[in-house]
């Protein structure tokens, strides 16, 4: 009701809440146990894409990808809501996951993209670490953004930095494609 008076696009899920910290831990759960606590999660959110979907029109919610739960996971319960994906790219960088792999199997339904570096943790860094400025960590942002001009996107793209420092750096990344 607040946000009726504003021209809003999209508004982003995160569709595990509190419990995306958690999701980690559960990746070193037994098989059979891990599936289970899944489908549960899954159940949740399917009701919670239900409700939420009563109250605002389902093409404006975005469900986030987040680090530690493969999105192909929700993808059709997403799709089947009629919602779109707001795809985080420094989330899928850390879970292993390619962003130009990413478009091309959701191209249709991205709807928005959060964009920041990412680097993945290893043995010998200081880990998993994400929200960095464009151009100090691993993601290939110059083709990530030749491929959204190349395919036409022109939905919401959110620079999502931690600092003003860290905003004005990626913004000299990306000033071509302004």
């Amino acid at each position: 009701d607040w946000t009726r008076p504003l021209l809003v696009d999209s508004y982003v899920l995160h569709l595990w809440g509190i419990w995306s910290s958690l999701l980690l831990s559960v990746q070193e759960m037994p098989t059979k146990e891990r599936r289970l606590l899944f489908e549960k999660m899954l159940l949740g959110a399917k009701l919670t894409l239900g409700d939420v979907g009563t109250s605002l029109a389902s093409h404006k919610l975005c469900v986030e990808n987040l680090e530690h739960f493969p999105f192909e996971e929700i993808a059709g319960l997403v799709h089947d809501q009629g919602m779109r994906v707001c795809l985080d790219v420094g989330h899928l960088v850390v879970s292993g996951g390619d962003a130009l792999g990413f478009l091309e199997t959701h191209w249709d339904m991205i709807g928005e993209i959060h964009l920041h570096d990412a680097l993945p943790g290893d043995s010998r860094g200081p880990g998993v670490r994400d929200h960095l400025p464009l151009g100090s960590g691993c993601v290939d942002y110059a083709r990530f953004l030749d491929r959204l001009e190349e395919g036409g996107y022109d939905g919401v793209v959110i620079l999502e930095v931690n600092t003003e420092r860290d905003l004005l750096d990626s913004l000299k990344q990306v000033r071509a494609w302004l």
